[in-house]
């Protein structure tokens, strides 16, 4: 996985180009299959401090994806030979997720889960009702940014501002966000019980790698999380993006390849627009877990969960286990179906498929969902 060090990550409007994809059978066009996502780490980023523009040094210019082509794979470096295949843990219920306190139908933000609890939405994410904010009195630059540079605990704040994590750590909770979290650095983000608007421009609510979000709700912009590797997203709800039509090409979660140890558990994730999906993986992934997730039904994706990516990329250690999906209007959660695609396991390290697992993912009306399967 490139570096992200030396690497800004503002606005990314004019870098990111919408391009074309043929998904199906026949000569059915998409538009909203497949989009331009840069790879994280491969793109020249800049950004003003002061009155002076920054390049970032080593970086190398973004790839422009052709139409009806995927992104460029990367050397992949699978992880399997070297550590032993971390499990599916229980993840902690929160407080709030007694099926008394639900709200909603079942299956759906809010709702009843499966598990005696409730799917976060609403009432248990974000800022917890009763919280006192007061304002951020950290430093703003001119451009609007707060830019972190040494380990920050930022508790109880409302912050106007796009938050950028040059270096150090930073733990942001109980806190209202109307901007983007951007880690720019090596260290790590942590993100609990926060609000999060990320507005409505073409680039990423939460970006970057080494990040974990817990019991947090976000919304607006082209994708809630763009993560790298080294990403946990837990008991949070991952909402209405923005809606570009058909210069769209939203996910609620994206990773474009690259990297590895991705942790999707308990979440609601609900991509509104021309989406990609709901949760989407896109070239070479080693070692990701998708468990216990509720796929919402989107108005218009071509499918709700991207779990593989089409031959030279590589996709294996993915384990997808009991997920809720809606099926929605079309009967089959998006527009061609729940899944696209799915590399059936083997034991051959290095190739699609090594170590996956499928297993306990159902409809929302409790008809099992097999893998590769559209109903």
């Amino acid at each position: 996985m490139p570096s992200y060090r030396g690497m800004t990550f503002l606005r990314r409007r004019s870098l990111l180009r919408p391009a074309t994809v043929l998904v199906g059978v026949g000569a059915l066009s998409v538009a909203f299959a497949i989009g331009v996502y840069p790879g994280l780490g491969r793109e020249t980023r800049t950004h003003s401090v002061g009155d002076n523009l920054v390049v970032s040094p080593g970086a190398v210019p973004g790839e422009v994806l052709k139409a009806g082509a995927h992104p460029s794979p990367r050397r992949h470096d699978s992880r399997a030979d070297r550590h032993p295949r971390k499990q599916v843990k229980p993840i902690p219920r929160p407080a709030s997720a007694s099926t008394s306190s639900c709200s909603g139908a079942s299956n759906a933000p809010g709702g009843r889960d499966p598990w005696g609890g409730c799917w976060p939405g609403p009432d248990n994410t974000g800022v917890l009702a009763g919280t006192v904010l007061m304002p951020y009195t950290g430093k703003v630059l001119s451009n609007g940014a707060c830019m972190i540079t040494t380990n920050t605990v930022i508790v109880g704040k409302t912050l106007s501002c796009q938050i950028i994590v040059i270096s150090g750590n930073l733990t942001l909770e109980d806190s209202s966000v109307t901007g983007e979290v951007y880690n720019h650095g090596s260290g790590s983000v942590l993100i609990k019980n926060s609000t999060i608007n990320g507005g409505s421009d073409h680039t990423e609510t939460v970006l970057g790698s080494h990040l974990t979000i817990e019991g947090s709700d976000l919304y607006g912009n082209q994708h809630e999380v763009y993560c790298g590797s080294n990403c946990t997203v837990e008991n949070s709800w991952l909402h209405d993006t923005h809606n570009f039509g058909r210069a769209g090409h939203e996910d609620g979660f994206l990773s474009t390849g690259g990297g590895d140890d991705y942790n999707l558990q308990h979440n609601s994730v609900d991509c509104v627009g021309l989406c990609t999906g709901d949760i989407t993986f896109l070239g070479s992934v080693s070692d990701a877990i998708v468990n216990k997730n509720l796929f919402v039904a989107p108005h218009v994706a071509a499918f709700c969960l991207y779990p593989s990516s089409p031959s030279p990329s590589i996709v294996n250690q993915m384990t997808i286990t009991n997920n809720v999906f809606q099926r929605g209007s079309s009967g089959k959660c998006a527009y061609y179906g729940p899944t696209y695609g799915w590399n059936m396991p083997n034991n051959n390290p290095g190739t699609s498929g090594y170590r996956n697992v499928w297993s306990g993912n159902v409809w929302d009306d409790g008809k099992v969902l097999e893998a590769g399967r559209s109903g």
